[in-house]
């Protein structure tokens, strides 16, 4: 009887993951070029809070700081604290705001940080103060259930309320949203959130919507609400990183959206799973052997859907047992794995994906 070999193979994630669309190679820019004319406002927080679509309507920075981007560039983005750091923009663009048929746009890309007690990380940007409602008042948070919402009020009493809410979206990784309000459609149809491409879903509606053409007297803040409509005392603040704010009086098409997300090259191709260590070097008759593998890249970004690869062993018994574990909590049972020893040919081809992509994600597996 040949002798025996149990390996346990641990599969290790870079924490946090994020999981990256499988998608054409990023766009020459011409779109967005186009869309220039109907830029009010671009935030690329290239280490301050300056407009440079030339319109002049800078930010103030309350203790955010500079911070990586999704491409890994230092001082691309900032970092907000969830306790003292926002931005205020000032009370601007109610006209543009304000009209039942308003057409606008803001897109945006943001990282929530991880949280033990919540899940989500507060209010993202946001022209709306609660407890001071006014018409047409507006936020976008990622809520504590890990969806990011959308709300849009037409009353001061918040009695006219369209809200959309997305899929859950993880911790820990770049995201990308855009926001549409469309006061030529439908009710329900008027208010629409994207992100990473997937469409959100009515969660609810209060209604009528009004026909006021007044809009909401407060700022627009990036980080945080603030609860007594004086922006100088925030509340809801976000925890994580934002970057690439975009204000359109318009209504952007989905190609026009789609070459935003990709704008830069966006996502990076990510680098083949690696050997990272083997332990212990020599392994002996009845022993185990323990393998590690890092998918992904430094900056946390790693494809979960249909990886597969092979690990070639020599002078080594023959494998009768593999087991494997991943890091990474917000795996649970949606990961599955393949692994198929080939001891004749010392061969062992390992497969892993989650059971199904999350929306706005597609690829094998």
């Amino acid at each position: 009887m040949k002798a025996a070999c149990l390996l346990s193979l641990s599969i290790l994630f870079i924490s946090p993951p994020q999981l990256v669309a499988q998608s054409t190679p990023g766009r020459d820019g011409s779109v967005i070029r186009e869309m220039s004319g109907r830029l009010l406002a671009y935030y690329p927080f290239n280490g301050n809070s300056n407009d440079e679509s030339g319109n002049g309507n800078n930010g103030i920075v309350i203790n955010a700081t500079p911070t990586t981007d999704r491409f890994g560039s230092p001082g691309k983005a900032f970092y907000f604290d969830g306790s003292t750091s926002y931005i205020r923009l000032g009370n601007i663009f109610n006209s543009v705001f304000c009209a039942p048929v308003a057409k606008w746009t803001i897109t945006g890309w943001a990282s929530t940080e991880s949280s033990s007690w919540y899940p989500g990380g507060g209010a993202i940007i946001i022209k709306a103060a609660g407890g001071t409602y006014g018409p047409y008042q507006w936020s976008l948070n990622h809520d504590h259930d890990g969806r990011l919402k959308v709300s849009v009020e037409s009353k001061f009493d918040a009695s006219q309320l369209l809200v959309k809410q997305s899929d859950y979206v993880p911790t820990g990784r770049w995201f990308f949203y855009a926001l549409i309000f469309d006061g030529s459609q439908a009710e329900e149809d008027r208010v629409q959130l994207y992100v990473d491409g997937a469409a959100g879903t009515l969660l609810r509606h209060l209604g009528p919507f009004g026909t006021t053409t007044e809009a909401t007297n407060q700022e627009i803040t990036i980080g945080a609400g603030h609860a007594t409509g004086n922006p100088s005392y925030p509340n809801n603040q976000y925890s994580g990183s934002i970057d690439d704010i975009r204000i359109y009086d318009d209504v952007l098409s989905a190609a026009e959206i789609d070459s935003l997300f990709h704008e830069g090259g966006w996502p990076v191709p990510l680098p083949p799973p690696t050997l990272t260590s083997v332990s212990p070097a020599l392994v002996s008759k009845g022993s185990d052997l323990i393998v590690e593998i890092r998918i992904g890249d430094s900056t946390g970004r790693a494809n979960l859907f249909g990886v597969g690869f092979d690990l070639l062993y020599t002078n080594t018994p023959d494998i009768d047992y593999v087991s494997a574990d991943a890091s990474g909590s917000f795996l649970g049972d949606d990961f599955v794995y393949l692994i198929t020893p080939d001891n004749p040919n010392g061969k062992l081809s390992v497969g892993l994906s989650r059971k199904a992509p999350l929306s706005g994600v597609s690829g094998g597996g």
